[in-house]
Protein backbone atom coordinates (compact mmCIF):
# COMPACT_ATOMS: atom_id res chain seq x y z
CA UNK A 1 0.00 0.00 0.00
CA UNK A 2 1.26 3.91 -1.02
CA UNK A 3 1.56 6.31 1.40
CA UNK A 4 -1.93 7.58 1.65
CA UNK A 5 -1.46 10.56 3.63
CA UNK A 6 1.50 11.62 1.30
CA UNK A 7 -0.47 11.29 -1.84
CA UNK A 8 -3.31 13.26 -0.06
CA UNK A 9 -1.43 15.77 0.93
CA UNK A 10 0.34 16.42 -2.72
CA UNK A 11 -3.28 16.42 -4.34
CA UNK A 12 -4.58 19.00 -1.63
CA UNK A 13 -1.64 21.45 -2.09
CA UNK A 14 -2.50 20.68 -5.91
CA UNK A 15 -5.59 21.63 -5.60
CA UNK A 16 -5.05 24.73 -3.20
CA UNK A 17 -2.20 25.60 -5.48
CA UNK A 18 -4.64 25.52 -8.81
CA UNK A 19 -7.80 26.87 -7.21
CA UNK A 20 -7.48 28.98 -4.59
CA UNK A 21 -4.54 30.56 -5.26
CA UNK A 22 -3.44 33.54 -6.63
CA UNK A 23 0.34 34.89 -8.00
CA UNK A 24 3.09 36.72 -5.95
CA UNK A 25 5.95 38.46 -6.20
CA UNK A 26 9.01 36.79 -3.28
CA UNK A 27 11.90 39.43 -2.97
CA UNK A 28 14.72 38.10 -1.30
CA UNK A 29 18.43 39.87 -1.08
CA UNK A 30 19.34 37.86 -3.66
CA UNK A 31 16.74 38.24 -6.13
CA UNK A 32 12.92 38.05 -6.83
CA UNK A 33 10.83 35.30 -7.75
CA UNK A 34 8.08 35.97 -9.82
CA UNK A 35 4.41 35.07 -10.57
CA UNK A 36 4.49 32.43 -7.39
CA UNK A 37 1.54 31.03 -6.44
CA UNK A 38 0.14 31.71 -2.84
CA UNK A 39 -2.79 30.71 -0.76
CA UNK A 40 -3.45 33.27 1.30
CA UNK A 41 -5.33 33.55 4.97
CA UNK A 42 -4.91 35.91 7.81
CA UNK A 43 -4.54 35.49 11.43
CA UNK A 44 -4.78 37.93 14.62
CA UNK A 45 -2.56 37.75 17.01
CA UNK A 46 -2.92 39.39 20.58
CA UNK A 47 -0.37 41.94 21.43
CA UNK A 48 0.09 42.87 24.81
CA UNK A 49 0.04 46.73 25.60
CA UNK A 50 1.51 48.01 28.92
CA UNK A 51 -1.21 50.28 30.73
CA UNK A 52 -3.88 49.72 27.65
CA UNK A 53 -6.32 47.42 26.37
CA UNK A 54 -4.97 44.58 24.45
CA UNK A 55 -4.54 44.75 20.85
CA UNK A 56 -5.24 42.30 18.19
CA UNK A 57 -2.57 42.52 15.24
CA UNK A 58 -3.74 41.70 11.61
CA UNK A 59 -0.64 38.98 10.28
CA UNK A 60 -1.27 37.84 6.72
CA UNK A 61 0.11 33.98 6.12
CA UNK A 62 1.28 33.18 2.33
CA UNK A 63 1.34 29.40 1.80
CA UNK A 64 3.63 28.22 -0.88
CA UNK A 65 5.09 25.10 -2.52
CA UNK A 66 8.16 24.77 -1.42
CA UNK A 67 9.16 23.71 -4.57
CA UNK A 68 8.19 27.28 -5.95
CA UNK A 69 11.04 28.88 -3.84
CA UNK A 70 13.59 28.68 -5.24
CA UNK A 71 16.39 31.06 -7.35
CA UNK A 72 19.02 29.65 -9.76
CA UNK A 73 18.01 25.97 -8.50
CA UNK A 74 19.10 26.99 -4.91
CA UNK A 75 16.01 26.55 -2.11
CA UNK A 76 15.18 30.11 -0.72
CA UNK A 77 14.24 29.39 3.01
CA UNK A 78 11.76 32.16 4.32
CA UNK A 79 13.53 34.97 6.68
CA UNK A 80 12.94 37.90 8.52
CA UNK A 81 12.84 41.16 6.27
CA UNK A 82 12.38 38.98 2.51
CA UNK A 83 9.06 40.38 1.22
CA UNK A 84 6.01 39.62 -0.68
CA UNK A 85 4.42 41.65 -3.22
CA UNK A 86 0.80 40.87 -3.70
CA UNK A 87 -1.17 42.62 -6.24
CA UNK A 88 -4.75 43.32 -5.65
CA UNK A 89 -7.54 43.60 -8.62
CA UNK A 90 -7.17 47.32 -8.85
CA UNK A 91 -3.15 46.94 -9.50
CA UNK A 92 -1.65 48.55 -6.12
CA UNK A 93 0.91 46.25 -4.90
CA UNK A 94 1.03 45.45 -0.81
CA UNK A 95 3.94 44.86 0.01
CA UNK A 96 4.27 42.03 3.20
CA UNK A 97 7.01 41.63 5.25
CA UNK A 98 8.26 37.90 6.71
CA UNK A 99 8.10 38.48 9.98
CA UNK A 100 6.81 36.17 13.06
CA UNK A 101 3.68 36.58 14.82
CA UNK A 102 3.93 37.02 18.56
CA UNK A 103 6.88 36.12 20.32
CA UNK A 104 7.56 32.72 18.65
CA UNK A 105 10.64 33.72 16.81
CA UNK A 106 9.78 31.51 13.52
CA UNK A 107 8.80 33.26 10.48
CA UNK A 108 7.24 30.17 8.62
CA UNK A 109 6.07 26.68 9.37
CA UNK A 110 5.26 23.36 7.54
CA UNK A 111 1.78 23.09 6.10
CA UNK A 112 1.60 19.69 6.47
CA UNK A 113 3.09 16.48 7.09
CA UNK A 114 4.63 15.62 3.82
CA UNK A 115 6.71 18.85 3.77
CA UNK A 116 5.25 20.11 0.59
CA UNK A 117 3.80 23.89 1.13
CA UNK A 118 5.39 26.43 3.43
CA UNK A 119 3.01 28.76 5.71
CA UNK A 120 4.57 32.21 5.38
CA UNK A 121 4.52 34.22 8.16
CA UNK A 122 3.95 38.37 7.19
CA UNK A 123 2.77 41.74 8.02
CA UNK A 124 1.95 44.47 5.78
CA UNK A 125 4.14 47.27 5.43
CA UNK A 126 2.65 49.31 2.76
CA UNK A 127 2.20 49.85 -0.92
CA UNK A 128 3.68 50.87 -4.17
Amino acid sequence: MGDLIGDGASWLAGVQKSHVSRLVDYVTPGGTIEDVAATIGAIGQPVEQAGAMNLLAQTREFIIDAADLTIDDAVIVPQRGHQIKDTDDEGTVHIYQVCAPGDSGDVWRWGDGSFIRRIIHTTRIGTE
